[in-house]
């Protein structure tokens, strides 16, 4: 055979080796990286029925009455929850961490990939080129026979072939790598958002556990005194609601209908991707039930169960004007911890009872950002999130200096009767 066939024919069996050997270099550890990955995925998905489990407990205490054992277990089982919550978290940042170590052996395979093939492409290119400035008249006649010929022609037409789809697999392997960047980029945002998380979870985790001690110094867990405790807390938040009540009747503000936009489904999102409604606005059977607490001014909101660190969700763009927590001041009588949100449409949005805030005044939040998680504070009769809708034009931020025993100034979000809205005209 012709001496420069014989080197076309050893550049292709370098090629080939080449291509044959290197998508293998990395594939034992990924594989064992996959591994991993499913145990964990198995491991977290054990947690998350723990966790619905607990939140079954924690659910089916709001219908018992009111006494000391009920809280405590209430307050046990939200511990429970929550310490759930946080394994749950550091498996999924595990499991995350498996995943961008996975992505990152396999771009390194892709990267190597690409660089052999590359080279190897480039070469027979090369040697290609120089098999088609060989003039076939000499080939022919430097073959013993015809068959010889022949041969040497259809191995250089089956090389061009298997060239050019490799030259197409290679176009693939980059498309490949590019994604595998892309994802390992967002895999780390989410590993930085889980940890993120898992710091939120361990603050609310202590919260639980100081109110649980808090619950059993103040009561020296006495049934008697737990309940005169609660006798307290209702005389206390009546006393304040009717403070607040006299400087939302002083405020000199004007809503006009026009600012608001019209009534319909989706104009705001629901703050929780699970939504169970407890209350609802107005004169709701409960209201109506328990005048001790509303004194027939209606529920000015709805509330949403939701079990202590629920992520928080802004139901619009906008802006926060207000974070606060008026337990600091006047413990147990009003929102507790609250975020107000300003949306650009002539709506405010006010979320109470909150664990952790997770804003601060003047950010921007879009629909869907956390901008709290639920809780326990202020005066409520079980963990949930209050959710109140105000026509911006009639409500604001004030301060004011409280008469009631215990109490000292607090700041709260205030509005006029007309500028209060039924959020489920705009859900």
């Amino acid at each position: 055979m012709n001496a420069r066939y014989f080197k076309y024919t050893a550049w292709c069996l370098f090629f080939l080796i080449i291509l044959v050997l290197t998508p293998q270099t990395n594939a034992q550890s990924v594989d064992e990286l996959k591994n991993q990955i499913t145990s964990k995925n198995s491991e977290i998905a054990q947690l998350e029925k723990e966790i619905a489990e607990y939140q079954k407990k924690i659910a089916a205490t709001k219908g018992q009455s009111s006494t000391l054992n009920a809280e405590l277990a209430r307050l046990e089982s939200s511990k429970k929850k929550l310490e759930t919550d946080v394994a749950l978290t550091r498996k999924k940042i595990s499991a995350t961490e498996l995943t961008i170590k996975k992505l990152g052996s396999e771009i390194a395979t892709s990267a190597s990939k690409i660089e052999t093939n590359h080279l190897a492409v480039a070469a027979a290119l090369r040697e290609m080129k120089d098999a088609d400035t060989f003039n076939f008249t000499v080939a022919f006649l430097s073959n013993d026979t015809l068959s010889d010929f022949l041969n040497d022609y259809a191995t250089l037409e089956s090389f061009r072939g298997k060239l050019e789809a490799q030259i197409l697999e290679l176009k693939k392997t980059k498309t490949t790598y590019e994604k595998q960047k892309s994802e390992s980029e967002e895999e780390k945002l989410a590993l930085t958002s889980l940890q993120s998380k898992l710091a939120d979870q361990r603050q609310i985790v202590t919260q639980n556990q100081s109110e649980k001690s808090v619950l059993l110094s103040q009561t020296k867990a006495q049934e008697a005194s737990y309940q005169q405790l609660l006798a307290d807390r209702i005389a206390k938040k009546n006393a304040v609601e009717a403070e607040i009540r006299k400087a939302e009747d002083a405020l000199n503000l004007i809503v006009n209908p026009g600012s608001l936009p019209a009534t319909g489904r989706g104009v705001i999102k629901w703050p929780f991707d699970k939504v169970v409604v407890t209350q609802y606005f107005g004169n709701t059977p409960f209201a109506t039930a328990n005048a001790q607490i509303y004194k027939g001014a209606g529920h000015n909101g709805i509330d949403l169960a939701a079990a202590v660190g629920t992520p928080v969700k802004a139901v619009l763009d906008g802006t926060v004007i207000g974070v606060g927590d008026t337990d600091l001041t006047c413990p147990r009588a009003s929102y507790g911890r609250w975020v107000m949100v300003r949306h650009n449409n002539g709506l405010s949005s006010v979320y109470g009872h909150l664990s952790l805030p997770k804003v601060v005044e003047g950010q921007t939040v879009k629909t869907g950002d956390i901008v709290a998680y639920s809780g326990n504070t202020g005066y409520t009769t079980g963990p949930h999130l209050h959710f109140t809708l105000l026509a911006t034009q009639g409500s604001q931020i004030g301060s004011l200096q409280s008469k009631v025993p215990g109490c000292g100034v607090y700041r709260i979000p205030l509005a006029t009767k007309e500028a209060v809205l039924n959020p489920l005209s705009y859900l």
